[in-house]
């Protein structure tokens, strides 16, 4: 699943989760970004951070997206 398609995924749960990009480095092979979200759903609280990495092809299209959340037990115990 894209980043894109992960962050329409959680504005169509009409959820308030709210995403803000902190920080960016990039090359023409390789971006990274410091991306926080914040929210609430269901009486739960939602504030992460979490790196995403992102590959380009010599034509510019993404070819890979890693993702490194801070704390991958409250994203799953926010969205179960």
């Amino acid at each position: 699943m894209s980043v894109e398609s992960l962050y329409k995924t959680f504005e169509t749960r009409n959820n308030t989760v709210r995403f803000e990009v902190l920080d960016v480095l990039a090359s023409e092979e390789r971006s990274a970004a410091l991306i926080r979200a914040t929210g609430e759903r269901a009486g739960k609280h939602l504030d992460f951070r979490q790196v995403e990495v992102r590959s380009f092809g010599a034509d510019g299209s993404i070819t890979d997206i890693r993702l490194y959340p801070d704390d991958t037990a409250a994203l799953n115990e926010f969205f179960s």
